[in-house]
């Protein structure tokens, strides 16, 4: 890379982005300064237009570059897959280098910052977007790092080294960050094919192939498995259709036993991967190898995967490290050409491919004898309950389903592991129905009206912290309601003491004013212990954090309701009936 390409990278910014970013604050200043801020933040706007696959618009809306940027020079918050995307930019007009420690350690803070909702260390830009910022960061489930730069060299091991520390503590509840850098290479490569929306075209080689020519023409067979790492490496997200941005899940357990299979037997890749498949909006065979079967060259124009992400963004992972397995496995794939096909046909591929056939664990709690005793016995007492797989989780005044029984019976259990559990990955409670964790809460000596009532309960926690994510002006006891809902759960049934739960007598109506009152106690005393203890950490990771959820539930300690805030929760019921108790 050089001098030339770096001219055709400036010229792309100055042509497409740099109207769009906002310089305001350079207004009167030096016109060498002026330009570098644009193309640095043309370059912020750049990067997360690619990554985010958005508009040039929308992305420039993002920079947030400037006086008191804390190091982050865009955020964006995308809802449609719940990713929050943070990036840090340089521009340096030589080419040359890439971005220092100095900034990456800035970058860390701001971004360690923005996590720990400390809104009061960014600038205006960031804080005129809090209340959606605020609700991104609260469900957002994943986070992609951006760190891009105009200069050739690739980044320097110190740096390197502090991002990936921050990784590893972003990802030590589950695989949810993830770092893309790019550099003068990445840039150029994307500007020379026109930018974000230009088509992905591919020439795909398939083996053993076949084809389907009605109603609509496919073709299937295998592709190498180290070509789809290529194919990852080169268009990353964009090889996706935005449809199933919802479905790029972080599965590690998936990540993980394909990575396995490429590593222990690549030969056998074929027999034991679901595939890829692949909508394009047109395909043609070349001619070469004629009528054989053996092997075909196929010019697919517009390509997009819509079932098999979590292969293509294995695999590539892979490609560094197993290049020898890749060249040796062989992946399932199927082309489906658009040319001819109605317009809603591409969306009915996506959905179909990603909702049918889906075997998890919980359809597999339908065999365990105990959940139809459960169900019968409930159902004497006018309670319906719906253990099997449906549309939705049941709800009503009595009526619920597998998930609010998993939850209302872990969080009631007598120590903090499965509440957390349920809260980082409720599938793991189902994994192993002849063991713990299902047995601990799922066995003959389960009480049905016992089960019901702690629903019961849970659903009046639930309703309190409701109130509490409403609050405007305290950003933490929101993340905290929000993020902290199954350890506060579990903390209220530890003081909550009741005889009465399994017992016909039990009224829920009558206990209300209590479990609000303990409700909001076990909130307040979580909000000190988290700002005393962890101030600069991410919510949403902390509360799926075994070790750190022991210590809070340590720290909270025992406490009875208490009578004077039960009172005023009563005279405030009888004022204001718009509460939402």
């Amino acid at each position: 890379m050089g001098v030339v390409q770096l001219r055709q990278i400036r010229t792309y910014f100055e042509t497409n982005l740099l109207s769009k970013v906002d310089l305001t604050d350079y207004d009167g200043r030096p016109q060498p300064d002026r330009a570098n801020a644009g193309l640095t933040r043309a370059l912020a706007a750049f990067a997360i237009s690619n990554a985010a696959d958005v508009t040039a618009e929308q992305a420039a809306a993002a920079v947030v570059d400037g006086y008191d940027d804390n190091g982050l020079d865009a955020i964006y918050y995308a809802p449609e897959d719940r990713t929050l995307y943070l990036c840090q930019s340089k521009w340096s007009n030589d080419g040359a280098g890439s971005i220092d420690l100095g900034s990456t350690e800035k970058f860390i803070r701001g971004v360690t910052d923005l996590l720990g909702l400390r809104f009061d260390r960014f600038n205006d830009k960031v804080n005129r977007r809090r209340v959606a910022l605020e609700e991104g960061i609260n469900n957002t489930a994943r986070i992609q790092l951006v760190v891009a730069y105009s200069g050739s060299e690739r980044l320097g091991q110190h740096p390197k080294r502090v991002l990936n520390d921050l990784l590893a503590e972003l990802n030590d509840t589950g695989d949810v960050a993830s770092l893309d850098v790019i550099s003068q290479e990445q840039l150029y490569a994307v500007v020379s094919m026109g930018g974000r929306g230009a088509p992905v075209d591919i020439a795909i080689q398939l083996f053993d192939w076949g084809q389907t020519k009605a109603p609509y023409q496919a073709f299937y067979g295998q592709v190498a498995a180290s070509d789809v790492a290529q194919w990852g490496s080169k268009w990353r997200h964009r090889i996706f259709s935005k449809n199933i941005r919802s479905f790029l899940g972080s599965s590690s357990a998936v990540n993980e036993g394909i990575a396995e299979s490429i590593r222990k037997t690549p030969t056998q890749f074929w027999y034991l991967n679901n595939g890829i498949t692949a909508l394009c909006s047109k395909i043609q065979k070349r001619a070469v190898g004629g009528n054989s079967r053996e092997a075909g060259t196929f010019e697919c124009q517009n390509v997009a995967i819509v079932n098999g992400a979590q292969t293509v963004g294995t695999l590539t992972e892979l490609a560094s490290t197993a290049a020898e397995e890749l060249a040796a496995a062989r992946v399932p794939i199927r082309l489906i050409s658009l040319e001819d096909c109605p317009p809603e046909f591409a969306n009915d591929v996506t959905r179909a491919t990603n909702t049918q056939n889906r075997v998890d664990s919980r359809n597999f709690v339908a065999l365990d004898p105990e959940q139809e005793r459960i169900r019968a016995e409930l159902l004497v007492d006018g309670v319906d309950y719906e253990y099997r797989q449906g549309e939705g989780e049941p709800t009503g005044p009595k009526r619920f389903g597998l998930v609010d029984a998993t939850v209302a019976l872990a969080c009631s259990s007598s120590t903090p592991e499965l509440a957390v559990q349920a809260k980082r990955e409720i599938s793991k409670l189902w994994e192993d129905l002849s063991r713990s964790p299902y047995k601990l809460m799922f066995n003959s000596g389960l009480l049905s009206l016992r089960l019901w009532h702690s629903v019961q309960v849970l659903r009046h926690i639930d309703d309190y912290l409701q109130t509490v994510r409403g609050n405007p002006d305290d950003s933490k006891a929101k993340s905290i309601a929000v993020n902290g809902n199954r350890l506060i759960a579990h903390i209220v049934f530890r003081n909550f003491i009741c005889p009465e739960i399994g017992l016909e007598g039990f009224d829920i109506v009558r206990h209300g004013d209590t479990i609000d009152d303990l409700t909001q106690e076990a909130v307040d005393r979580v909000y000190a212990i988290v700002d005393e203890w962890y101030g600069d950490s991410y919510l949403a990771h902390l509360f799926k954090n075994l070790t750190k959820c022991k210590d809070v539930v340590l720290h909270v300690g025992a406490f009875a309701p208490n009578k004077e805030r039960i009172e005023s929760i009563r005279e405030a019921r009888t004022i204001d009936t718009e509460i939402p108790f």
